[in-house]
């Protein structure tokens, strides 16, 4: 290393006069193209080569231990090359389909996708309340049973008269809920279980269930305010319809670039 530097020196200084290339390495050449592609990959700008002495030392001193490290023999040359030429060709492929996925998912493409596909962003949602009386896994069979029991003594009082809203802040074992009478906002169809969702779309509003027993334990349900269209702001599903569209165009782009291309997999060359 120390005879490769002076002489490296010397050569980059000579030869920054002459318009055909910035440096020689042990008579390999490096051309102004090679320099620039180099300073730009290191996110140099590359208006002026002015000043960037230093730089171009740098890039022929790793050239320079590249050929000098290969001639000792001690690598796998051919394992490195197969491991650049397939980040290079990652590279590529990535570089184009971002340049691809970056010219047709704009923002007017994300507005016309959520105006034309409105009908893709409405959920039926109904506003639910229940009681709850939680079970487990681990539970016996007479602790169940002592819990299906004391759902149906909250549901007997119900019966005689006693508001919904305030069994829930007494009985329920759902804390958060019970501080809202009950309350569970706005469901879509399949929260909870099915068994539950399916009792809160069949109810009238202001109506309750009959006990019933998901995985959680058991509920009565009551419906606040019938089912009705919800639909999503263009800001809740931007980054929704932008996956969309960046998978759309890939996929597009992909099938149009191969449908050029013939590929022949020989398994024959595989035994």
């Amino acid at each position: 290393m120390k005879k490769l530097l002076p002489a490296l020196s010397v050569m980059l200084l000579t030869a920054c006069g002459d318009a055909d290339y910035v440096a020689k390495v042990d008579g390999t050449t490096i051309d102004k193209a090679q320099f620039v592609h180099y300073l730009e990959s290191k996110g140099v700008p590359t208006d002026s080569l002015q000043g960037k002495d230093e730089l171009l030392k740098d890039y022929a001193t790793s050239i320079a231990l590249e050929q000098q490290i290969e001639q000792q023999g001690e690598l796998d040359v051919e394992k490195i090359n197969a491991s650049v030429a397939n980040y290079r060709r990652n590279q590529i492929i990535n570089e184009y389909f971002q340049r691809v996925i970056d010219s047709k998912v704009t923002e007017d493409a994300v507005e016309n996708y959520f105006h034309n596909n409105s009908e893709k962003f409405e959920d039926v949602r109904v506003q639910v309340a229940h009681i709850l009386k939680r079970t487990n896994r681990g539970m016996t069979e007479d602790e169940i049973e002592q819990a299906r029991a004391a759902i149906y003594a909250v549901y007997n009082k119900l019966e005689t008269g006693e508001p919904f809203e305030l069994l829930a802040q007494t009985a329920s074992d759902d804390s958060i809920s019970g501080k809202r009478g009950g309350d569970l906002g706005w469901l879509k169809k399949g929260a909870i279980s099915p068994s539950f969702s399916k009792i809160a779309f069949e109810l009238d509003e202001g109506s309750y269930s009959a006990p019933i027993e998901t995985e959680y334990g058991f509920h009565i349900v009551k419906v606040i305010t019938a089912p009705k269209v919800v639909k999503k702001s263009l800001k809740d599903v931007r980054g929704e319809i932008r996956h969309t569209l960046k998978a759309n165009a890939k996929r597009v782009e992909l099938d149009r670039l191969l449908s050029n291309a013939d590929i022949d997999i020989n398994q024959d060359g595989l035994q």
